[in-house]
């Protein structure tokens, strides 16, 4: 996530983030922005949501 984060920085002056899932359902977030809102909603049918 790190590198994508990264390349965010050089490529698009730092302005996105992003949301992954690895092959097991695991997810994980990371942003360059203040307020970037998103969640998701686990298998369990448990919602999270960050603002």
């Amino acid at each position: 996530m790190k590198y994508g984060i990264d390349y965010l920085k050089r490529k698009v002056k730092g302005r996105g983030g992003v949301i992954v899932i690895d092959k097991e359902g695991n997810c994980a977030s990371g942003f360059t922005t203040k307020k970037m809102i998103h969640g998701r909603i686990e298998q369990s049918g448990e919602a999270f949501v960050r603002f």
